[in-house]
């Protein structure tokens, strides 16, 4: 088991978690994790409340000028994801008074509506009202995406891709979209354009129906999330690309495999120490340093896609480690490992601790991931339904 004595369960504003110099799993989403030299954050929205009614006084203050994007009152706005749902009209409230910019252009809804349908602002509040002629579907789980089109109303600061899904079936679609859009010419990123999904695979669906789900980049090409904060050292990093998060110390493994697959070994790890400032000399020091212990000397010169399960997850972990990052996220670390070289895995990442490393892991098998975290969240929908110790949760019926 790991050591417990740095663990350290601040409570923060807002609800944040700071957990010392310790492993964390998450099951389905982030939370707080901490290290010696920083402290990272995935931090669900935080809405403030406002018990009084808003008083029509005449030209609204806006409040003090500040450069934040309004904020939503869960409080008091409709409910989000309702299962079971066929809404006339959806009514938010946020913490200052807002307005509606360029509501045609900037707000989508998938699947689409027949009619169009009334948003309009007053105060603090905003009212998204469906055409009385409008059928919802059937069995259909609705996105709107307000794009930049709620501002603050003084300093016309824009609360980006505020989103409010409902279904008017028994449960939520659970389709993400994620990636980035390229120019086939240039290949830089696409921002200004809509990404239309279908369901079928006729050439002239485009032109004859609307799509079922639409998808809007960021400016640099990339569909970013739509809801919380990421931030490290205070720092928000929500919509930072992910080569800025690295430089600022947030290495990345995703689930599924990212070695370079027709690189050799040492040269996947050669990859990322090129872009450090190590000097010549320091690079080839630290690379000798991560093939010896992560076992990898005899495969350094074999290319990835050679590599069994647990060669290439040790090579990706330790390809991560050569940027010398602060924190880890690590998403489903033991997936497609053969059973023998999980407990080789397991001892690989718990012992990355002892390196001052904060790490993230998000899971969906409890049992391998627990006898290694000093500290779980298991989470549905994402809501935190238990939170606590490894054995807390062991135990817990």
């Amino acid at each position: 088991m790991l050591n417990k004595e740095d663990f350290n369960n601040d409570a923060k504003d807002g609800g944040e978690l700071g957990l010392g110099h310790q492993m964390t799993a998450i099951y389905e989403i982030g939370t707080t994790a901490s290290a010696a030299d920083g402290i990272l954050s995935v931090d669900p929205l935080k809405y403030q409340s406002n018990s009084k009614k808003d008083k029509n006084l005449g030209n609204p203050s806006g409040g003090k000028k500040d450069e934040k994007p309004p904020v939503m009152d869960s409080l008091r706005s409709v409910a989000g994801r309702q299962v079971k749902f066929k809404p006339r009209e959806l009514v938010f409230y946020f913490d200052e008074f807002i307005e509606v910019k360029d509501a045609t252009k900037q707000v989508l809804v998938s699947p689409p509506l027949t009619y169009i349908p009334k948003i309009k602002a007053k105060g603090k509040r905003l009212s998204f009202i469906f055409d009385e002629k409008e059928v919802l579907k059937d069995d259909a789980t609705y996105t709107i995406n307000f794009g930049d089109a709620i501002v603050d109303y003084h300093e016309g600061n824009k609360l980006s891709n505020f989103t409010y899904v409902f279904s008017t079936g028994l449960f939520l679609d659970s389709l993400n979209v994620a990636g980035k859009i390229i120019n086939a010419q240039s290949h830089k990123g696409e921002g200004e354009m809509i990404v239309f999904l279908y369901d079928k695979t006729a050439d002239t669906i485009v032109k004859k129906e609307k799509p079922f789900y639409f998808a809007k980049p960021d400016k640099d090409g990339f569909i970013q999330p739509t809801e919380g904060h990421v931030y490290l050292n205070d720092e928000e990093v929500t919509r930072d690309a992910m080569y800025r998060r690295a430089q600022k110390g947030v290495g990345y493994l995703p689930q599924e495999p990212s070695v370079f697959r027709k690189l050799s070994v040492e040269d996947n790890i050669k990859a990322v120490l090129e872009m450090t400032e190590l000097s010549k000399a320091e690079q080839k020091d630290k690379l000798e340093s991560l093939i010896s212990e992560f076992r990898l000397d005899k495969v350094r010169k074999n290319s990835g896609d050679s590599l069994s399960g647990g060669e290439r997850r040790r090579t990706e972990i330790a390809r991560s480690l050569a940027s010398s990052p602060k924190f880890i996220l690590l998403d489903e670390p033991f997936a497609g490992i053969d059973p023998i070289a999980v407990e080789d895995i397991q001892y690989i990442v718990a012992k990355l601790k002892t390196k001052n490393i904060g790490i993230l892991i998000t899971d969906h098998n409890v049992q391998e991931t627990l006898s290694i975290t000093d500290r779980a969240y298991l989470m549905f929908e994402g809501n935190i339904l238990k939170a606590g110790t490894a054995e807390e949760l062991a135990e817990d019926e």
